[in-house]
């Protein structure tokens, strides 16, 4: 008996790997197409690109984990179908429950585990993307060396010319720096005869200063100053100290299920409130989808006995489709709804996707 569990779930294995590597590559292109123009504008760091992708990455997991098992599963029973594997198996004595509660077993495990993946990890992946994306690709901070004064926070920094400009280099002369050093009363002021000026892949903008001097004094101790001299030195002006050009509104996809509920308490908009719980309620609805599709999945897979491959397939995008449609549709009628929604009532509304999905799986299953 356990030979026959054995081989069924080690064939599950196999295809959901194997599609789930799939459905990723793809959805994860779709969304790399969204940035790519952007990433080509600002002519991006490769370092910051690749972190990039994989902070969207488990994003991405949340919706192929599903669709994956759904495929599997389909895939699995209907080609143990097709080549009378099950019919076998049924011969010998072994009820259909026997194989297929260890399927179901499973499901709730990877429902408990992608409930925390989707409502806690995934918000803060998606938040550290965005405020990657925001920083270091949308609003990479630059200077404007057009004009000889340049003012940044309590930092002013004053040149004669530019020798020579590349993209984002530039070569100055005759370069003064009035830098006081926050929360002391020292002023540091620095001269250059040259200074080469580039940023760095975090966006902090460096200053290579050659042949120059540095003037420190305290402002209750004028009298006493002290002078270096220096070769070489590198001034640096952090990224977190210049304005930005695109401001960091608060997005709900970055708040965990805690952070939404708070939002919700604090809020009176109405508006607003509506947006929270769809939001908060669809992670819900998306981790049992696995529970769904996988009853789905031995429902149909079972029934299925010619061409398992392609019409696994068919039912896999059917199902799907069904399902987003009805997911748009229940965040729709939360989001317009003229009533003041409340938690019970969005949770009843955002699970219509799993239950008419399990009721048409249903009606197939008595119909094939």
């Amino acid at each position: 008996m356990k030979i026959i569990n054995k081989y069924i779930i080690k064939n599950f294995i196999n295809n959901f790997f194997v599609y789930f590597v799939i459905s990723t590559i793809l959805l994860l292109l779709n969304y790399l197409y969204q940035i790519i123009n952007s990433l080509i504008v600002h002519k991006t760091d490769l370092i910051i690109a690749v972190k990039l992708c994989l902070f969207l990455i488990p994003s991405v997991f949340s919706l192929t984990i599903p669709i994956a098992i759904l495929t599997s599963v389909l895939l699995t029973f209907s080609t143990l179908n097709e080549t009378r594997e099950l019919v076998t198996i049924q011969t010998m004595g072994v009820r259909k429950s026997f194989y297929t509660i260890n399927f179901v077993f499973l499901s709730i495990l990877l429902t408990i585990i992608v409930f925390y993946f989707n409502t806690t990890f995934v918000p803060k992946s998606y938040r550290t993307f965005r405020k990657t994306f925001i920083n270091y690709v949308i609003a990479k901070p630059t200077i404007n060396f057009n004009n000889n004064l340049i003012s940044i926070k309590n930092k002013k920094i004053v040149y004669k010319k530019i020798v020579e400009q590349k993209e984002n280099k530039f070569s100055l002369t005759n370069i003064y720096i009035y830098s006081p050093i926050e929360n002391t009363n020292i002023i540091q002021t620095i001269y250059a005869e040259r200074a080469d000026v580039c940023s760095d892949i975090n966006s902090n903008i460096i200053f290579n200063l050659q042949n120059g001097k540095i003037i420190i004094f305290e402002k209750t101790l004028p009298t006493q100053i002290t002078y270096l001299d220096f070769n070489e030195y590198k001034f640096i002006i952090y990224s977190d100290q210049i304005n930005k050009i695109v401001s960091e509104s608060t997005n709900l996809r970055e708040l965990t299920n805690k952070e939404l509920k708070y939002e919700f308490e604090k809020t009176s908009i109405l508006n607003y409130k509506k947006y929270i719980l769809s939001e908060y309620f669809l992670r819900y609805t998306i981790s049992l989808s696995i529970i769904v599709f996988m009853i789905i999945g031995i429902l149909i897979g079972t029934k299925i006995k010619k061409n398992a491959k392609p019409l696994s397939f068919i039912f896999t995008i059917v199902f799907v489709l069904v399902y987003y449609f009805l997911l748009i549709g229940s965040i729709s009628v939360i989001e317009n709804a003229n009533f003041n929604p409340k938690f019970t009532t969005a949770a009843i509304i955002m699970q219509i996707p799993n239950i008419f999905s399990l009721i048409l799986a249903y009606v197939l299953y008595i119909m094939i």
